[in-house]
């Protein structure tokens, strides 16, 4: 057998790893930010406030809400009007108000917020303009510099899932007669609703706004016949939703018993309306405040609340 020559032996290339980088050195893939972060980092979820206050009729639930306008972080306001209670507002509320008749309005006005916020947050007043325009139902020509909306408020929860089972039976407020009798909300409805308005509330608090929700209370009773009170909504939503929110306050009002020499109570100015940020009660409450000291708040406003943030 022949033996090979010089110029037929194969050429072979040895390649030479690269040298691999120091550990101390971090590449990164893309200029993703990373998703690691620490307890006290801050975030953007951190920088907005998503809270529930529930109360009976006529403590004061939508004034204290209301009072969101005295925190300048939370200027400007849009008002969600449910239950047609924007009476209830300061008197000095300078917020944008919009009424909800159908939980098709409500969604209209959350698909309204997530465009406004690209647009708020990129400065592009043009869309701004034009998201409000067609919110309001208005001519964009008279519409100016528009709001920079960084607060919504809902009043109340209790009639958006009123509505949402209106939406599900067929029941249509516009034409739908008094005395018609409407039809029983069946297994597979109470599903429907419940999946809705958790969808809702997620969609709410995913928000780069802050957002407060009004709820009417209820009175229930344990296993034990204890009664509580609770926020009023009806199946398993009544229990689900206190973890959707950074706080649930339940607020009442503790009147004086002392009566002037005419027998009638005090004035109102020595009311004490108190919010509850903590179950310490029979009642449901909850927070995530780490500055909180105690367990509640005594005649509060926005402020004081959101000073806990």
């Amino acid at each position: 057998m022949s033996g090979i020559s010089g110029s037929d032996k194969p050429n072979i290339v040895v390649k030479t790893p690269p040298a691999k980088p120091p550990k101390s050195v971090v590449q990164a893939k893309s200029a993703k930010p990373s998703r690691r972060r620490k307890r006290n980092d801050k975030t953007n979820s951190d920088d907005w406030l998503n809270g529930a206050i529930y109360a009976d009729f006529g403590v004061g639930k939508t004034y204290l809400v209301g009072t969101c306008e005295l925190v300048p972080e939370m200027k400007e306001v849009l008002f969600l009007n449910v239950d047609f209670g924007s009476k209830g507002l300061p008197e000095n509320f300078e917020g944008d108000i919009y009424d909800i008749r159908s939980y098709s309005e409500l969604a209209n006005a959350y698909e309204f917020a997530k465009s406004y916020v690209i647009a708020r947050d990129s400065d592009n007043v043009q869309k701004m303009r034009e998201l409000e325009a067609r919110l309001f139902e208005e001519d964009i020509e008279n519409i100016g510099e528009p709001k920079r909306y960084r607060t919504i408020i809902i009043d109340d929860l209790s009639d958006v899932q009123r509505l949402n089972k209106y939406q599900l039976l067929g029941i249509d407020l516009a034409t739908t007669k008094l005395d018609e009798i409407p039809e029983y909300m069946k297994m597979r409805d109470w599903g429907s609703t419940l999946e809705m308005i958790l969808q809702m509330l997620s969609g709410f608090r995913a928000l780069k706004m802050h957002t407060l929700f009004v709820i009417t209370v209820a009175d229930d009773e344990d296993d034990k016949k204890k009664k509580f009170y609770r926020p009023a909504l009806q199946g398993q939503a009544k229990s689900e939703i206190l973890g959707y929110f950074d706080f649930v306050g339940y607020y009442t009002m503790i009147v004086p018993q002392a009566t002037n020499k005419a027998g009638a109570l005090m004035a109102e100015g020595d009311v004490l309306r108190r919010l509850y940020l903590a179950p310490v009660g029979p009642f449901k409450a909850k927070n995530r405040f780490a500055k909180l000291k105690g367990f509640w708040l005594d005649n509060p406003t926005m402020k004081d609340i959101y000073d806990l943030l």
